[in-house]
C-alpha cells in the first residue's frame, strides 16, 4: 500500500512540476511517454489465450454474441440491461467532460486546477476504490452496482446547486 501511495504522489508531483514549466499539452505527452512501458510490456507479453480461440470475423466477435444474449434473455430484459450500461455512468462522464472549462470559468488557472482538482480526484478515486471494494464485499455486486452508480448523479447535481445557488 505504501509504495501505491509514493507511485501515486511521484506522478502527481511530476506532472504537477511540468505544468509549472511547460505547457499542459507538454507536460501531458511526458507524462503519456511513461505509458511506453505497459504498451510495450503489452506487445512483448505472451497471449494468454489458446490458438484458434479467438473470433475469426468480425460478425463472430461483435454480432454473435449480441444474438446469444438476446437468445438468453427476454427481449424486455435484454434491453433494459443494455439501457442500464449505457446511462451507468452517462452523466458523471458528462460532468468530467465539463469539469475544466467549469473551473476556467471560475477563474482558476491551469496550474491550480492541475494541482489541485486533478489531484484531489485521483486520490478520491483510489480511495473510493477501496472502500467500494469493501462495500461491495458486504452488500453485494447487484447492490453496490446501484447505489454506486446512483451517487456521481447526486455530487453532479449538489454542484449545480452550489453554482446556481451557493452552498
Amino acid at each position: 500500500m505504501r509504495r501505491l501511495i509514493e507511485f501515486l504522489l511521484s506522478c502527481l508531483t511530476t506532472c504537477h512540476d511540468f505544468g509549472r514549466i511547460f505547457p499542459w499539452s507538454i507536460a501531458h505527452l511526458s507524462i503519456a511517454a511513461f505509458m511506453l512501458v505497459g504498451l510495450i510490456s503489452t506487445l512483448l507479453i505472451r497471449e494468454s489465450s489458446k490458438a484458434g480461440d479467438e473470433p475469426q470475423t468480425l460478425r463472430s466477435a461483435v454480432v454473435e454474441p449480441f444474438k446469444e444474449f438476446f437468445q438468453r434473455t427476454n427481449r424486455q430484459d435484454a434491453l433494459w440491461i443494455l439501457l442500464f450500461i449505457i446511462l451507468y455512468k452517462l452523466g458523471d462522464s458528462m460532468a468530467t467532460a465539463l469539469e475544466t472549462p467549469f473551473f476556467m470559468d471560475m477563474g482558476f488557472s491551469t496550474v491550480e486546477i492541475g494541482s489541485i482538482a486533478k489531484i484531489s480526484k485521483t486520490i478520491g478515486a483510489t480511495v473510493g476504490t477501496i472502500l467500494g471494494g469493501l462495500a461491495m464485499i458486504k452488500l453485494g455486486i447487484n447492490r453496490s452496482l446501484w447505489i454506486f452508480g446512483g451517487s456521481p448523479d447526486f455530487v453532479n447535481i449538489r454542484l449545480r446547486d452550489v453554482v446556481y445557488g451557493g452552498l
